[in-house]
């Protein structure tokens, strides 16, 4: 057996924190999911271009409100109980970032639609200050942290991808609302969305599944030498391929990086869906096929985007193809293996919660039902399907958007049916009255 480094004995549930700090995350971040299918929906004409300010308003909410809010959220729970860092003060440190990126997330798309530099600055200042908050306190907490293993080392870089995201998206920022000390940076936007969705997201979604996919879904480990280099090799391609930010880069290395990027991803999506295929248990449940949709759309996308290196397609296909690939990427990929994940999470942290508070009898699928989870995952599918049509089918994007909003928003009930379930079974029983 493959050593991860990191087994479920060696979880450190003790260092928890309260159910509160993963969830107020976890509860905010479909609404932001929702509001970008209502800005398109409000944009009149469906952006086709990633320029766009729609497009980069919904990309961003979607993003940074629904899956860097999330994973920011779970990290408040992994870095204490995977690596055994401790983080200090964990509610006041979660409330301050958890402010930041809300207010954050909605003053800057938002300036990005109405064209105001004041609320872009804003925003970018809030996003900042969160995201500040949140890697100085997680940082600190993995210097310390006695773990050791291929989980606990993809975090750390996902970290350092997400600082380098931060860093590259306010100069973008700063650039687009028109401050006259930006220096152009070559290919910013490209850099910047590599390193926010292949570097923090990619490279975090890797490393816990190294965790996650054997204990949850009673599959085989994953190997060792993918462990070990996979996200040693894709952090280092991205350190070649952000050269071209401040030197021009022969083609040919960049279709290169670009090659051995898609085929890194490929070797993780591929493995992944081989160890569910070995699973001990057959019987499929929701969480094992949002993985299977978000790892089938992600072997997708790179074979797409293996395909885009090898030609140079017109203007316009390019454009079809950038919205075919953000699409299979964002809601394909990283949306279905977040919300897969979200159905064992939560239902198991306030478990973990109630057992550790002394109340007995809650079994984890009391708090989500499976007939809600398994209507949400139907509707994803669908928007998903949807959306695909619609570079080849404009007229599809409106009933996509509505299938998304509603997806999203039946995901926003799910998790408060079980946060409710939680807060009734940790509300003690009334105390009888005596009698007189």
């Amino acid at each position: 057996m493959a050593d991860s480094g990191v087994t479920s004995a060696s979880l450190s549930y003790q260092n928890a924190p309260p159910f509160s700090v993963p969830m107020r995350f976890f509860l905010t971040a479909p609404l932001f999911a929702v509001a970008a299918a209502v800005l398109l929906l409000g944009a009149g004409e469906f952006p086709f271009s990633r320029w766009q300010p729609a497009a980069i308003a919904a990309t961003h909410l979607v993003v940074l409100g629904f899956a860097a809010m999330i994973m920011v959220g779970a990290l408040f729970q992994l870095v204490p109980v995977l690596c055994g860092g401790v983080i200090p003060r964990p509610r006041l440190v979660a409330g301050l970032v958890h402010a930041g990126l809300t207010a954050g997330t909605l003053l800057f798309p938002v300036g990005l639609v109405v064209h105001n530099p004041f609320l872009i600055y804003a925003g970018v200042a809030a996003l900042g200050a969160g995201f500040a908050v949140f890697l100085l306190a997680a940082l600190v907490a993995l210097r310390t942290a006695p773990g050791r293993g291929p989980s606990i080392g993809n975090i750390r870089l996902s970290l350092v991808s997400l600082l380098l995201a931060v860093c590259l998206g306010m100069h973008a920022a700063a650039g687009r609302a028109g401050a006259v000390w930006v220096h152009a940076l070559a290919n910013l936007p490209g850099v910047h969305l590599a390193w926010g969705l292949i570097g923090w997201v990619g490279l975090l979604l890797i490393g816990v599944a190294y965790q996650v996919v054997p204990m949850f879904q009673i599959t085989p480990p994953y190997p060792d030498w993918l462990q070990r280099y996979l996200g040693k090799l894709i952090f280092s391609l991205m350190l070649v391929w952000s050269a071209q930010l401040f030197t021009p880069l022969p083609d040919l290395i960049l279709r290169l990086v670009g090659m051995l990027l898609a085929g890194a991803l490929m070797v993780f999506a591929g493995m992944t869906l081989w160890l569910q295929f070995r699973r001990r248990r057959q019987v499929a449940d929701v969480t094992l096929t949002f993985w299977r949709l978000g790892m089938g759309s992600l072997l997708l996308a790179t074979l797409l985007w293996s395909a885009g290196n090898l030609v140079a397609p017109e203007a316009g296909r390019m454009s079809s193809m950038d919205l075919t690939l953000g699409i299979l990427i964002i809601v394909g990929c990283v949306q279905s293996v977040i919300c897969g994940m979200l159905y064992k999470i939560v239902p198991f942290l306030a478990w973990l919660h109630l057992q550790s508070a002394g109340v007995k009898g809650a079994k984890m699928h009391d708090f989500i039902p499976g007939g809600r989870a398994e209507l949400q995952l139907r509707l994803h599918g669908i928007s998903l399907a949807l959306l695909l049509t619609v570079p080849l089918w404009p007229q599809a994007a409106v009933p996509a958007a509505l299938v998304y909003a509603v997806n999203f928003a039946v995901l926003q009930c799910n998790l408060m049916q079980a946060a409710w379930h939680y807060l009734n079974r940790r509300r003690p029983a009334p105390m009888p009255l005596s009698d007189q």
